[in-house]
């Protein structure tokens, strides 16, 4: 099937569905099944970066559509289905159409760069919060790290994205798979900002920064 300016391949797309899938069961036999999703979502953002850094759009749609089909039915099979859960799955079938779209008319591209490289640093914050020994020094520093880095891009930089491309003429039609995916990123980008700080223990010098869990703020 073709799509805009790139042929949409569903060899591909099936084969790498079946490797998030299979690495999620593999990765759940030593890890919590949390964990492991932390692992495959971190496969995906350091791949979907190199796809769209390289402007590889061809391979970036089926690889990314792959995985955001692959989470849905993570969630949608999950125990149980609260609000968050359910931005999740809309986030992710917006995501999946807008990579299905035009390339000249949808910068999914862009949004895919910037998105996944303003989740870089919550990956590794993630794995480290959830160690039984915790190193409170590389924990505060990935703390600081994320807030930096999905603060400065979710808020400026997408948000000057979004006004750019409301403002050229392109088809607007998108704007609703766009828009909530955009707030969702700015109102995490809120509570990290400005939740409050925890306690540190006495033998610290130090005030670690607002704690998050980090699986509730992979939005792209």
């Amino acid at each position: 099937m073709r799509s805009g300016n790139a042929i949409f391949n569903f060899k591909n797309f099936t084969k790498t569905w079946i490797f998030f899938n299979i690495t999620n069961r593999i990765l759940k036999t030593n890890l919590s099944k949390k964990q492991s999703e932390n692992i495959v979502a971190g496969i995906h953002a350091f791949f979907s970066l190199f796809l769209s850094g390289t402007n590889d759009i061809k391979r970036l749609r089926w690889f990314s559509s792959a995985y955001f089909l692959h989470d849905f039915i993570q969630i949608f099979f999950s125990k149980k289905l609260n609000v968050m859960k359910l931005a999740y799955m809309y986030h992710h079938l917006s995501a999946i159409y807008l990579l299905s779209c035009d390339s000249r008319e949808v910068p999914f591209r862009d949004m895919l760069f910037w998105g996944e490289l303003s989740n870089l640093s919550s990956y590794p914050l993630y794995y480290l919060n959830h160690q039984n020994k915790k190193d409170r020094y590389k924990i505060r520093f990935f703390q600081i790290l994320q807030k930096i880095l999905y603060c400065s891009i979710r808020i400026p930089i997408l948000t000057s994205k979004l006004l750019l491309y409301i403002s050229e003429p392109r088809p607007k039609r998108h704007i609703a798979a766009i828009f909530p995916v955009y707030l969702m990123g700015i109102i995490w980008s809120s509570k990290i900002l400005f939740q409050k700080p925890l306690k540190s223990p006495r033998s610290l010098q130090f005030r670690p920064v607002p704690q998050l869990d980090i699986q509730d703020i992979f939005l792209v």
